[in-house]
């Protein structure tokens, strides 16, 4: 920790991805042919999957620098582990 506390660097990085996993059920019943591609009602399935939304956009802030204090924590817990166990035995 003591290390890369004296550098000013932002370790949080914001990230944005599209979700189109909403879709996949209203793309299987056009598959499947379950639902019309060319009906002229509610249930066509191109209104259905439009009117159901586009893909949803999912925002997430990834902090590197909680990260790799939990991958250093872990490394210097068994640093000990492995010390203790040698002066046990």
């Amino acid at each position: 920790r003591e290390q890369i506390a004296p550098f000013d660097v932002e370790f949080a990085s914001a990230d944005i991805d599209l979700d189109f996993t909403h879709m996949r059920d209203h793309m299987s019943r056009i598959l499947t042919g379950q639902t019309s591609l060319f009906s002229m009602s509610s249930s066509n399935a191109v209104v259905r999957m439009l009117g159901a939304g586009g893909p949803r956009v999912l925002h997430y802030k990834v902090d590197s620098k909680k990260d790799l204090e939990k991958q250093l924590k872990a490394v210097c817990e068994a640093i000990i582990m492995a010390l203790t166990k040698a002066a046990v035995e």
